[in-house]
């Protein structure tokens, strides 16, 4: 009787091919999220106008007190300077209009020069801004003294 060799795979063998497997699949997956990524860079790349910076519609925000504040804002991702350089996605502008023609201030400081600068006077504090709808949280503050006039001050 002739006999026929029995082809029998061995266990690294397979266990090669599994892990091949995995390490293409996750490879895949990672290719498609950079895929996806690198879309909306593109996208939002191509909203820029001439001036670099990219602009949504406008939004409301008001009070019938002294001032809006906020806490710090953090606008870092913490990412290397190389990825979120503004040459690559725009700068940040904030523009804005009063609505009832009386000057306006609009002020960037240090927390804690905001927060002796209004205590005593009556301000909300801008807590939380939601989107696609646009929906703005406050904490009310009272206080009876008027602030002095922001120019003036060194902050």
């Amino acid at each position: 009787m002739i006999g026929v060799p029995q082809t029998t795979t061995s266990q690294p063998r397979r266990a090669g091919r599994t892990i091949s497997v995995i390490a293409g699949a996750i490879a895949g997956f990672v290719a498609v999220g950079l895929l996806i990524a690198g879309g909306v860079v593109l996208w939002a790349n191509a909203k820029k106008d001439d001036a670099g910076y990219i602009s949504t519609k406008s939004e409301r925000v008001s009070t019938s007190t002294y001032a809006v504040a906020t806490d710090n804002l953090d606008a870092d991702i913490d990412a290397p300077d190389w990825i979120v350089s503004p040459d690559h996605y725009g700068k940040v502008r904030l523009k804005v209009t009063p609505r009832n023609g009386k000057p306006l201030f609009v002020g960037i400081a240090p927390t804690r020069a905001v927060a002796a600068y209004l205590s005593g006077s009556a301000h909300e504090q801008l807590t939380d801004v939601s989107y696609p709808r646009f929906s703005a949280s406050y904490d009310y503050y009272p206080g009876g003294l008027k602030p002095a006039r922001p120019a003036a001050q060194r902050f």
